[in-house]
């Protein structure tokens, strides 16, 4: 740092010759002319002109005067940019509006929890502000995993965004949940909440020229013997039904390029055995692969599962065991998803809480983002 006269003679009147080293110095807003080392006594704040200059250069930011103490402004800021997530000192803001210094600001609501997708740019920002307002946080690795799938994508590898949905059972009008009590042949809960989301995803992949197809499977494995029995139809008239659900699904997403509505079970011939796999694979101490994630959290989704079996099975004496079953089904999907498609992103809308079992067969993270609202 040069000797103090120097840096007033010097770097004030070239500031030209302004270097960010000399923005370390403690007073270099004073010898710019940028703050009052004396206070004026008005009520002004003493950086006062290092805010002005701020404002011309930060979209959005502003101050205001929340209070007077001992004579000194209290000074509340709004919109003050972040850089990964921390303020940068009121120091470097006015090296970077003097062009001493380039920063590189976070989105506006910047979430941290997505930074890997923030780094990658425009694309990495967009998706990572409608992932963060449309979806729950998945953990650290998972996003990792998300913001690789688009670096992957970006480079013009054919990419899929999968979306798994159940039957269209009945919904009760009121609680808008499920009740197993009929099987209707339209789009049903979860198809909707992915439905109204996938223009939005289309609409990134279009202007980004992502070559991205959209597969929204169906359920099948769900026309089991007991289900259809409780139904009083055939296993026949149960997938009947479900074609016609993806029927009007593809009806309704007419908008969608490349959007596919298959069978889950029709999407790999081994389909069985690697359900088979998943079942002698699965228990309470291996349920969610990479995440390795304690048995407690095993209970705990069996907690956030019970209304659904005590809507499905009646009275319910073992939660857990159910939840490992059904888990068995989503671990199974995961391998046949990562299996049969290079670059794969899961968009799930049913519920947040069976995210990990998606992870249970798979030897590297598999992106899976869940969409908020997932009560069913």
């Amino acid at each position: 740092m040069p000797d103090i006269l120097v840096f007033q003679e010097e770097t004030v009147k070239q500031t030209a010759a302004i270097t960010a080293i000399d923005f370390a110095h403690k007073l270099v807003l004073v010898y710019l002319g940028l703050e009052d080392i004396i206070a004026k006594g008005d009520g002004q704040p003493s950086r006062l002109a290092a805010y002005e200059l701020i404002k011309r250069v930060v979209p959005g930011f502003s101050w205001r005067i929340v209070e007077v103490r001992n004579g000194k402004p209290v000074i509340q800021f709004q919109n003050y940019p972040t850089v990964n997530g921390r303020r940068p000192s009121l120091r470097r803001l006015v090296a970077h509006a003097m062009g001493v210094e380039t920063l590189k600001f976070d989105p506006s609501g910047f979430d941290l929890s997505w930074e890997p997708l923030f780094k990658l740019g425009q694309p990495g920002i967009e998706l990572g502000l409608i992932l963060q307002r449309l979806c729950y946080t998945p953990p650290a690795i998972i996003v990792q995993a998300i913001a690789k799938w688009l670096d992957i994508a970006l480079t013009g590898v054919e990419s899929v965004v999968f979306s798994p949905t159940c039957p269209d059972w009945e919904v009760d009008p009121v609680s808008c949940r499920y009740t197993f009590k009929g099987l209707r042949d339209g789009v049903g809960l979860v198809a909707s909440r992915v439905l109204a989301a996938l223009p939005e995803f289309d609409k990134f992949c279009q202007k980004w020229g992502l070559n991205v197809r959209f597969i929204v499977a169906i359920g099948d494995f769900e026309a089991t013997t007991e289900s259809c029995a409780k139904l009083g139809i055939t296993r026949s008239e149960f997938l009947t039904r479900l074609e016609h659900s993806q029927q009007a699904f593809q009806l309704a997403a007419m908008g969608i390029a490349n959007l596919q509505t298959p069978f889950i079970t029709k999407l790999d011939d081994n389909w069985p055995l690697i359900q088979g796999g998943a079942a002698s694979s699965l228990n309470k101490n291996n349920f969610s692969g990479l995440l390795r994630w304690s048995p407690r959290k095993l209970i705990e989704i069996a907690e956030a599962r019970l209304s659904l079996y005590q809507r499905w099975y009646g009275q319910v004496s073992d939660p857990v065991s159910l939840t490992l079953a059904q888990g068995t089904d989503y671990a199974a999907i995961g391998q046949l998803v990562s299996t049969n498609f290079a670059n794969p992103l899961v968009l799930a809308g049913d519920q947040a809480a069976m995210a990990a079992f998606w992870q249970a067969l798979q030897d590297t993270p598999l992106a899976v983002v869940y969409l908020r609202g997932e009560k069913y």
